[in-house]
């Protein structure tokens, strides 16, 4: 009648939850030579959050985490100084379905260059070590450290990571240093560093004997005198004889600095030669040596 309009009954009620809110705040939380951590933020509209990381040209799963309070992951058994990509969602349960947010911007890192393994003593000196390590292919370079004066140093940054040895120079006479090396990988301006080589400890050789010298002649025997060696433990005395160097004397204290030997043909030069040794443990140390050359009396 007239202008009257009439309406149908309603239809039943449909009740629809929305979709949870992208993932925010998104970041590198650490990192490992094995292992990268990614952050975001608590999504108060998720259950919970699920984690992808890219390999093989494809977007994996790697993580369901059923708690929206926890806003970390860390992957492990990743391989050393390599790029990884990450990306994070949130779901929500809605009866049987999950119901996925949008994705967080993506996390792009790459992890540190794995732990230094073979370093050792190379060498020594009286004022020089060296040391040596194994080459390790994730890294660029190496950080090469020593300690002094109650803190860790750095004496060497080494940018060629097939050069795998140092030798520090300019160090005292039988005294102990420590070594560790790192590696290091560039990652854009970024250094990133692995862990550290087990310590090199090592004690340097003591010093070259100087003011070797004849001390006395008689037609029997010759005297070798020399100067103290604060860096020795003791001496040791040897003879050219037989077209070979012979020992004729340890001397075990660093104050005796004179050696007499006896027995010796008449009118005849010889050769002497003494060095410096300092015990490190159950390793004898040497210098390097000091000679002379000498006569016996003719009567």
């Amino acid at each position: 009648f007239g202008s009257v309009t009439e309406y149908s009954a309603y239809s039943a009620e449909l009740n629809v939850t929305t979709d949870p809110s992208v993932i925010t705040g998104a970041v590198l939380g650490g990192r490992a030579a094995d292992a990268l951590r990614v952050n975001w933020n608590k999504n108060t509209s998720a259950d919970g959050y699920i984690v992808e990381m890219y390999q093989g040209e494809n977007w994996v799963s790697v993580a369901k985490i059923t708690d929206n309070s926890t806003t970390t992951f860390r992957k492990a058994g990743l391989a050393p100084s390599t790029v990884y990509k990450f990306r994070v969602r949130a779901y929500k349960i809605d009866g049987k379905a999950e119901l996925y947010g949008n994705y967080s911007s993506m996390v792009t890192a790459r992890t540190n260059p794995s732990v230094i393994t073979g370093a050792v003593l190379g060498g020594r000196a009286a004022d020089a070590l060296r040391v040596n390590w194994s080459k390790n292919t994730s890294a660029d370079g190496y950080i090469v450290e020593m300690y002094q004066g109650e803190n860790w140093v750095r004496v060497a940054k080494i940018t060629d990571n097939s050069t795998t040895t140092f030798r520090k120079a300019g160090l005292d006479a039988s005294t102990v240093y420590k070594f560790r090396v790192r590696a290091y990988k560039m990652d854009g301006t970024t250094a990133l560093y692995g862990n550290y080589s087990s310590t090199v400890t090592a004690r340097t050789n003591p010093s070259v004997m100087t003011g070797v010298k004849i001390g006395g002649v008689a037609n029997d025997a010759l005297r070798v005198n020399w100067n103290k060696n604060a860096s020795a433990q003791g001496y040791i005395i040897e003879m050219y004889q037989g077209e070979k160097w012979v020992r004729v004397a340890k001397i075990t204290d660093n104050n005796t600095t004179t050696f007499r030997k006896a027995g010796l043909a008449k009118n005849t030069t010889y050769k002497f030669r003494v060095k410096a040794y300092y015990m490190s443990g159950k390793t004898a140390l040497y210098g390097n040596y000091g000679s002379v050359s000498g006569k016996t009396a003719a009567k």
